[in-house]
């Protein structure tokens, strides 16, 4: 009785080991990874395995044969990422569950790299690094592509390339020729932009400026004067000027108590009316500075710019507040002359 419950007992055993062995060396099935049956693997069936390993989706008999990629006998994330490598070649799959298939691999020498031998996969792009029987770089095959002729700026050369890398060389370099300039129009100096002569080159026909001369700046004379009332500022002369050069016309204010001329060109309305808005104040008179800067004058004999910055009608910028320190304006950070109503 004894020895049948022996070998009774022998017979599990070795089907056991069997079972366990089968396990552990589970055979590649190429439909390995294709869990959604499409007949691809591709980062679809990563996802979907990823979600049964999560809980979030359920576990098919397609998910149970063909997605435990690392054999461990569950479906797990890392089963997922190794089927989302295999989808985008970065793993083989076979490889990854048989184990590469080395072989001694010769790569051939190029005329950009050495050869050398090495031992590498038959199935995948895998090598050890290792490598034996170095060889050193071929030579490059270079064969004539064009001619280039030199110009004022660039040289010239016979150009070859590479029959195998398409790397180029140069032979027969000609120097540039340089620019040949011949003395051309000459252009007057006005109020506002300098004069020059023009010099251009008669081969590839680049032209350049010489001889500058500088702008001389308008030369303005009165043409006519009248008075002009402005509310809680007083008399204003309104004077008309006219470059004597180039007979542009301006308009200027010479304030009575001061006698401080502040040339002056009117702006649209609508641009006079913007910067009210913005800063929700009176005006009186539309005009620019004598910096370009647009203004709006209005009470206590003050500019206002775009930014909120006061100004005097001789167009510099007022001083900061002597109460509080600041910069005078209805800019973000400026005093607009209220704290003054605190004095005494």
């Amino acid at each position: 009785m004894k020895k049948i419950l022996s070998i009774i007992l022998a017979i599990i055993a070795v089907f056991t080991i069997s079972i366990s062995a089968f396990a552990e060396t589970k055979p590649y099935d190429a439909r390995m990874g294709d869990v959604n049956g499409d007949g691809k693997v591709t980062a679809s069936d990563a996802r979907l395995v990823l979600r049964v390993s999560a809980n979030l989706s359920e576990k098919t008999d397609d998910i149970k044969a063909y997605g435990d990629i690392n054999g461990d006998n569950k479906i797990t994330a890392s089963d997922a990422r190794i089927i989302l490598r295999v989808a985008a070649s970065l793993e083989n799959l076979e490889c990854v569950m048989t184990g590469h298939n080395m072989a001694e691999t010769v790569i051939e020498p190029t005329c950009t790299n050495e050869g050398y031998t090495t031992n590498a996969c038959t199935r995948c792009n895998y090598t050890d690094g290792a490598k034996t029987n170095i060889m050193p770089k071929l030579m490059h095959g270079y064969r004539f592509d064009r001619s280039v002729k030199a110009t004022c700026a660039a040289e010239g050369y016979d150009l070859y390339k590479c029959m195998d890398c398409g790397s180029p060389t140069k032979t027969k370099i000609q120097p540039a020729t340089g620019h040949s300039f011949k003395k051309g129009n000459a252009v007057k100096a006005t109020c506002i932009s300098d004069g020059y002569t023009e010099y251009k080159c008669s081969a590839c026909g680049i032209v350049e400026k010489r001889d500058i001369i500088k702008a001389g700046g308008h030369n303005y004379e009165y043409v006519s004067k009248e008075t002009v009332f402005v509310k809680d500022i007083g008399n204003f002369i309104k004077a008309t000027k006219k470059c004597s050069y180039c007979n542009k016309v301006i308009e200027v204010y010479d304030n009575d108590s001061s006698n401080i001329q502040v040339p002056t060109t009117l702006i649209h309305s609508e641009e006079a009316y913007a910067i009210k808005e913005k800063y929700d104040v009176p005006y009186y008179i539309e005009g620019c500075d004598v910096t370009g800067k647009k203004l709006v004058i209005y009470g206590s004999m003050y500019g206002i710019d775009a930014n909120g910055y006061y100004y005097n009608l001789d167009g510099t910028l007022h001083a900061p507040c002597p109460n509080c320190g600041k910069v005078f304006g209805l800019g973000k950070g400026m005093c607009d002359g209220g704290c003054r109503l605190s004095w005494g």
